[in-house]
């Protein structure tokens, strides 16, 4: 099986902006680069990837910015439209065919942008706004597609991980982690049952039941209680739904738990600095990282629950989101 595996970079080192990869008998080798600015979160939907411009101006203005590509055979990206994201600092996007949900750190705004099939971008359709804490930043961390028609967003001013209405952005349910806990990223197991949920500092992750209204908490497990710096950056499910991917930028930490009791079942260091983002293939036999402070990506073969042979394709200068197909080409 061949892959394409699609890394945004931020605009630093001589970044080239998105990187195209292809993956081939368990090797990375670059294919093509398209220009972008702080590509700093991908979405990739179909033949459609998303990226946010994860800045403070964006086409002169005072915004960020979310570009549209249409992903060619090969693996190149055509630019098909942009659009001002609606909002500072954009750090997260995801769609579900007929909306880009952006989430803008500055600001605290998550808009949703609707889109077809002639690969235009239209203004937003919708925003969430919801109003600021007293004494917390007007702040998001992360947006992504929930079952049930909904749609998860990290709140930075509430210290929660909120549900709304896709359609209307009406707010159904939140999950509030605990004092001292700081949210940052989500994933969905496959069968829409249950929500992974990554604390930053410390770096814990929570599992919680959905059915469509209410957040439940199951489990969870606290993954080191070392001081940290940076803290943990990214959460995936593997495409079986049997493990649990978490990564800590700290130490290059990587961990792989059961997805049913949160056991760790194995802790890697990764080779390089500081992991911002991990990504499983399709099939789930390999699991990418984006090595952020040391211009790398780092691949790793998974078998029987555990991730043995490593591979790493250096010359990716700060690697921050991943994003993998099968190939078509």
């Amino acid at each position: 099986m061949e892959y394409d595996v699609f890394v945004g970079t931020n605009s630093v080192r001589g970044s080239r902006g998105i990187y195209s990869l292809r993956l081939f008998g368990g090797r990375l080798s670059p294919r093509f680069a398209h220009p972008a600015y702080n590509a700093g979160y991908l979405a990739l939907r179909g033949n459609d990837l998303f990226a946010v411009s994860e800045g403070m101006t964006f086409d002169g203005l005072a915004s960020g910015g979310l570009v549209r590509y249409a992903v060619q055979p090969d693996g190149r990206l055509n630019e098909t439209a942009r659009i001002a994201a609606d909002g500072q600092r954009p750090c997260c996007v995801c769609a579900d065919g007929r909306d880009a949900f952006v989430a803008n750190f500055y600001g605290g705004l998550c808009s949703a942008f609707p889109y077809d099939d002639t690969g235009r971008l239209e203004p937003p359709r919708m925003t969430i706004d919801e109003p600021a804490r007293p004494g917390q930043p007007k702040a998001l961390h992360c947006v992504g597609l929930l079952p049930h028609g909904k749609l998860g967003v990290v709140s930075l001013s509430e210290l929660a991980l909120i549900v709304y209405d896709r359609v209307s952005g009406a707010r159904i349910c939140h999950y509030c982690p605990g004092a001292g806990l700081h949210p940052r990223h989500f994933a969905v197991s496959p069968d829409g049952k249950t929500v992974y949920l990554l604390m930053q500092d410390p770096a814990e992750v929570h599992a919680l039941e959905f059915d469509g209204a209410r957040l439940v908490f199951k489990a969870k497990r606290r993954l080191t209680d070392a001081k940290l710096v940076f803290g943990a950056s990214a959460v995936r499910v593997s495409p079986d739904g049997q493990l649990v991917a978490c990564a800590v930028r700290d130490g290059a930490q990587l961990y792989l738990l059961r997805a049913d009791d949160l056991f760790v079942q194995q802790k890697l260091t990764l080779p390089g600095a500081v992991p911002r983002d991990v990504c499983f293939s399709p099939d789930g036999e390999f699991l990418a990282a984006a090595m952020q402070g040391s211009d790398s990506v780092c691949l790793l073969r998974v078998s029987g629950g555990a991730a043995g042979e490593c591979r790493t394709l250096t010359g990716v200068p700060s690697p921050a989101s991943l994003a993998i197909r099968e190939a078509v080409s």
